[in-house]
């Protein structure tokens, strides 16, 4: 089976935990919700069972100056900060966060790339048998 979603605007990498008074605490709660809104509102109710196969794309958008499109377009990749291991694990969250999957240990394979185009997002594609 197979479920794709689009999550629009710029992706989001990642961030560190915050501390404060003793205590961590998630410093993208309200990222990781507007995320999920998203999701929800794109999922079919379908849920993995066995083991995932993510296939993600984070678009960045091209800068509005001609010359650095041009040369972005031929570079094809995004080359530039965020990593793109700490946008998976933002994906990875908000896929657990808003229940599509169980565990992100469900994820037995990843494809992943960081792309520009004319419009910023995050397009997920989620397989499994």
């Amino acid at each position: 089976m197979k479920c794709q979603y689009h999550i629009k605007g710029k992706p989001i990498p990642l961030k560190r935990p915050r501390f404060g008074k003793g205590r961590a605490y998630d410093s993208q709660k309200l990222e990781k919700h507007m995320h999920i809104i998203q999701l929800l509102a794109q999922h079919s109710g379908d849920k993995p069972t066995g083991p995932v196969k993510l296939i993600v794309s984070y678009v960045f958008q091209l800068p509005r100056n001609k010359k650095k499109q041009e040369q972005l377009i031929k570079q094809k990749y995004h080359i530039a900060r965020p990593d793109l291991s700490n946008l998976i694990k933002f994906t990875e969250d908000v896929l657990v966060d808003a229940n599509i999957l169980k565990d992100d240990s469900f994820i037995a394979q990843i494809q992943a790339q960081k792309i520009y185009s004319e419009k910023p997002q995050t397009i997920i594609e989620i397989e499994w048998e």
